[in-house]
């Protein structure tokens, strides 16, 4: 997974996990201890913006049931479709990813001017992206699938959409193999942020 260390001076690192694993929260606690996260989401979002060249390939691809009346994309409707529908779900990533990549590589080298010598790109999709090259190492947040579950229906997901998302993403198992350092998310807060500080100390301390 590491790419030519003689490419960059500063670290990049990526954060996945399935979705209520708790990624965002591991995100925050990094953000705490002064390393800056990228977004993959919130810039996937920017790139939705209402006219952007991005919204209009969705709209012709998925139709324009959804958009909003104002213009904007339908996130809950389209989640909906792409999450009980892994073939619309492969269609709308190989649409999103290249201009979203090219986005996070702006991100990256924008960081990296600004003197930072780590940064963190938080974002579920890392291992379906195929290419890791541009990552020295990925961490993967887990916790078991009824932890998740319960997560997911709290933050208002009723059971069947909430066990479609939790199908549509990759497994625990595969994020163990294919990750570099892995944080278990079934304990407290503090328990958390004590795995955090701990990777924190083996990126320190990594060779390349």
């Amino acid at each position: 997974m590491a790419k030519d260390p003689s490419a960059e001076t500063m670290r990049r690192v990526g954060l996945t996990g399935g979705t209520g694993a708790g990624k965002s929260t591991v995100a925050s606690f990094l953000r705490h201890h002064g390393v800056p996260v990228l977004d993959a989401d919130r810039m996937a979002h920017e790139l939705y913006a209402p006219g952007s060249s991005l919204l209009k390939t969705i709209a012709e691809e998925f139709g324009d049931q959804y958009l909003t009346e104002k213009g904007v994309l339908d996130r809950p409707a389209l989640g909906k479709l792409v999450f009980e529908n892994p073939a619309e779900l492969e269609k709308l990533n190989r649409i999103v990813h290249p201009p979203l990549l090219a986005k996070i590589e702006e991100g990256f080298e924008q960081l990296e001017a600004d003197g930072n010598d780590l940064a963190v790109l938080e974002a579920a999709l890392i291992l379906k992206w195929g290419r890791l090259e541009f990552l020295d190492a990925v961490v993967g947040v887990v916790a078991n699938r009824w932890v998740r579950l319960k997560r997911l229906m709290a933050s208002g997901l009723d059971e069947d959409a909430a066990k479609a998302r939790l199908d549509a993403q990759v497994d625990d198992e595969t994020i163990r193999q294919q990750c570099d350092y892995i944080i278990e998310n079934e304990g407290s807060l503090l328990e958390l942020e004590a795995q955090v500080t701990d990777f924190l100390a083996w990126i320190e301390n990594r060779e390349d």
